[in-house]
């Protein structure tokens, strides 16, 4: 290899053959597009011309790097140098006081280029000499580098992503997190009109997965869960008190906790944030409530800030234990008081939609949308008030002019047997009612035949007449 025995200028004044743009003079030419910048560069790399061609466009792309790029740029064109180097046996120090010139020229930092050239070598080192064939040998006469591109920093990036019949098959098959209700690992939405109690609903969603209490009849699995009340946490001391005192359970300060202020979901650090607490917490339930107090000056008719939004919620899923938590927006309906209100980007975007409907007391939640699994799924629900916690509970409602003792009774019996059924005894015992107020209860829902006994009438068994 013949090196030159003077370098009177940096690498790249000797490249280009005139002052490169930190040795030029106070009033330089303006300079071409980084495409039109001609080189003359020969000599320092010996008699490869495919290796001095390689250097040249590299080292010329980063020199005309405008700020912002140029460590990236640099990065990206010393590894591809390197590796050229290697495959070709050239000394990586020629690379190396050209990419340093190279980057001094776009104004990089001293500190900065040393650090970034050693992460470019360090990366040449795992993914070894680039793989030029013989085309591109010594002697052939071909010089062009144009192909620099297929020479990167070793796989595509998504190549880590591709899932083979076999990943297929491994994947892990849909599982529930509430039976019938919400998946695990997904985004879902419960909107519905103001005063239809949606944050009863959702409250009772995060108490049921936070103590693994079955919600309407439906197995849950246990979870901890973390309510952000964006609209402030007035009015949940009440509300805990109540679904404590109505269903017997408690919740135990580790299974549920409340963030009482509202997280941006069009600000990255807001997101972030957010996301290092779940995974903190190994939270595997979350609530945001409300989506409207969560994306404060955003624009809901916007597709794109929608997009954004939808986009956060899936982030804070993929924070949850092994992604496989469920994250869950409350919002509104829109003027019409029955659609989502908003771009449709939300409702596209969601694995899950419910809506809430309330009318003379009846509540009516609906599933629109279900990704995986069957869609249909009704309810009708009532907010049963609790004595003496000044709020309540969301209980089961039954048409037909159903009693007061005949309803409430009936909401016991599905939150603890709704999927196995009971006898008296095992129904007795879960009751909060006086025996007598219990035993005519039992007549009422077996005379309008919201229970059907599937045992004798020496031995009853109870269970849901739908069933």
């Amino acid at each position: 290899m013949t090196v030159p025995e003077q370098r009177t200028a940096c690498t790249l004044c000797w490249l280009g053959g005139s002052p490169c743009r930190e040795h030029a003079t106070p009033t330089p030419r303006p300079a071409k597009p980084p495409a039109e910048v001609e080189h003359s560069y020969s000599g320092p790399l010996g008699d490869d011309p495919y290796a001095n061609k390689a250097l040249e466009r590299l080292a010329g792309e980063v020199a005309a790097t405008p700020e912002g790029a140029r460590n990236h740029t640099l990065n990206v064109n010393a590894l591809r140098a390197y590796r050229v180097a290697d495959a070709r046996h050239v000394d990586r120090q020629i690379v190396t006081d050209a990419m340093e010139d190279a980057a001094r020229a776009c104004g990089l930092p001293s500190n900065e280029i040393e650090a970034t050239l050693k992460s470019a070598q360090a990366g040449a080192d795992k993914h070894g000499p680039a793989d030029i064939d013989d085309t591109w040998a010594p002697g052939n006469g071909n010089t062009d580098a144009g192909h620099l591109d297929l020479i990167d920093n070793g796989p595509p990036a998504l190549a880590a992503r591709l899932l083979t019949r076999t990943a297929l098959r491994n994947l892990p098959d849909p599982e529930p997190l509430i039976d019938n209700t919400l998946d695990q690992g997904t985004v879902a939405l419960l909107y519905g009109k103001w005063g239809t109690c949606k944050s009863f609903i959702a409250y009772d969603w995060a108490a049921s997965v936070a103590t693994a209490r079955a919600w309407q009849g439906r197995a849950t699995r246990k979870r901890r869960a973390l309510y952000v009340a964006a609209e402030g946490a007035y009015g949940f001391k009440a509300r805990a008190a109540a679904w404590e005192a109505g269903w017997h359970t408690t919740i135990d300060d580790d299974n549920l906790e409340l963030l009482p202020l509202p997280i941006n979901l069009t600000r990255p650090a807001d997101v972030r944030e957010l996301g290092a607490l779940i995974k903190w917490g190994g939270y595997g339930f979350i609530v945001l409530d409300t989506l409207a107090r969560c994306m404060v000056g955003a624009d809901e008719n916007s597709a794109k800030d929608c997009g954004e939004v939808v986009d956060s919620l899936t982030r804070l899923r993929e924070a949850t234990p092994d992604g496989r938590g469920v994250v869950l927006g409350v919002h509104h309906t829109g003027k019409d008081g029955k659609t989502f209100r908003g771009s449709s980007v939300f409702e596209a975007g969601a694995d899950t939609v419910y809506a809430v409907n309330a009318d003379c007391g009846m509540i009516s939640l609906e599933r629109e949308k279900r990704k995986d699994g069957p869609e249909a799924d009704h309810h009708e629900l009532r907010l049963e008030l609790i004595e003496g916690t000044g709020s309540g509970v969301i209980s089961i409602h039954r048409l037909g002019g159903q009693t007061d003792r005949a309803d409430r009774l009936m909401s016991t019996f599905v939150h603890h047997f709704g999927q196995t059924g009971a006898t008296k005894a095992d129904l007795r015992a879960v009751a909060d009612m006086p025996s007598a107020t219990f035993h005519r209860a039992v007549n009422d829902l077996l005379k309008q035949g919201a229970l059907a006994n599937t045992g004798t009438e020496k031995r009853p068994f109870l269970k849901v007449a739908s069933e």
